[in-house]
């Protein structure tokens, strides 16, 4: 990925930037995870370093992460966000940050679900019934 091409928007819920405590940030260096696996979608992340300090503020803060042999239990339950699509299959992607709280589902069952194995790294989440999930 160019990192000429991206730009980071903090301190917003907003993918038009309008909230007042919006900061924008060109992004100098992008580091793909090493072992990030396309077809798998394995150790799918990566860190966006930016052009520019960045000011922790009142709306702007750095993420907590878990230890690596954090233990998810099955039904925990966990917060998700994006600006994903509104409703399955239209492809209307909301223009605020949405969020939704969802429990964690056992891998085997998502294995059988979506014919895909998820591997140690990913964690499963949602209702097995539909409704939300994290690009709806």
């Amino acid at each position: 990925t160019n990192p000429e091409e991206l730009e980071a928007h903090m301190g917003t819920t907003s993918l038009n930037g309008t909230d007042v405590g919006r900061v924008r940030a060109n992004i100098s260096r992008v580091l793909q995870h090493p072992l990030y696996n396309p077809l798998l979608l394995d150790f799918d992340v990566a860190l966006l370093e930016l052009g520019t300090p960045l000011a922790f503020g009142k709306h702007i803060q750095p993420i907590c992460l878990p230890a690596a042999g954090h233990d998810f239990p099955v039904g925990k339950k966990c917060l998700i966000s994006g600006w994903g699509d509104l409703q399955e299959g239209n492809g209307s992607n909301s223009e605020t940050l949405q969020k939704a709280s969802v429990g964690i589902i056992e891998q085997e069952t998502c294995d059988f679900l979506y014919n895909f194995s998820l591997t140690d790294r990913m964690l499963c989440a949602g209702f097995l019934q539909g409704k939300v999930d994290s690009c709806q």
